[in-house]
């Protein structure tokens, strides 16, 4: 009775105070998928298969079936990683996170199994808790690139890596069950969208919108 309650009232939230409705994000995905039809990205190809799982019709988009199987990265590069964030947060305001960052969360929750990789489902449960708790206080802010190679960061990189932050934060939500880390996405993707709207996108930003629009979707289909 308690899982139902909250979940109506995780409905209530998501239809009444996010900025984006539900059918405003279909109709964004449809637009985004026939801009990007033909398109063989993989972040197209792994957007595709997301929305089949959410149900939606975006028959302009060929899939590559599960991308939930791929291994996308090797052990060492994995392990290295978890060794480092397991005892300190992956991002704060002060120090932000190195580029690309999101990315190699990503091939983690892609990995069909972590049996290999020591620590690797407590890295999960806690460091992943940490992000999302940075993203709520932060919002807009939150995830700040640091600077790397002498030069800052612009703009376009920097909303990446929200926006595959964002990837993250759902697909962690739906391996864990957790709704808490799919409003986390939503309220990301919500400001995402806003400043998408304010910028002359290339082919690959939109892949990767509609990649982090079709994964919220899909996990609000298995726990909403």
């Amino acid at each position: 009775m308690k899982d139902s309650i909250e979940k109506v009232f995780d409905y209530i939230e998501r239809r009444f105070f996010y900025a984006s409705t539900t059918e405003e994000i279909n109709d964004l995905i449809g637009r985004l998928a026939t801009e990007l039809a033909g398109s063989d990205d993989s972040l197209v190809a792994a957007a595709a298969w997301q929305a089949e799982q959410a149900g939606l019709a975006v028959p302009a988009l060929q899939t590559l079936g599960a991308l939930e199987e791929l291994e996308l990265a090797d052990d060492a590069d994995l392990q290295a990683y978890i060794n480092t964030y397991t005892d300190q947060p992956i991002a704060t305001k002060r120090n932000g996170v190195a580029p690309n960052n999101w990315h190699i969360l990503y091939r983690l929750t892609c990995r069909a199994s972590l049996e290999n990789l020591p620590g690797a489902r407590e890295f999960l449960r806690q460091g992943i808790d940490r992000l999302m708790r940075h993203v709520e206080i932060f919002r807009q802010d939150s995830v700040p690139l640091r600077a790397g190679s002498g030069r800052k960061p612009d703009a376009g990189e920097q909303w990446s890596e929200r926006v595959g932050t964002a990837i993250v934060l759902a697909r962690v939500g739906r391996l864990a069950g957790d709704i808490r880390f799919l409003n986390a996405a939503m309220r990301l993707n919500d400001i995402l969208i806003m400043a998408a709207r304010r910028r002359a996108d290339s082919p690959q930003t939109k892949a990767l919108l509609l990649l982090a629009l079709c994964e919220q979707e899909h996990t609000a289909r298995e726990l909403l």
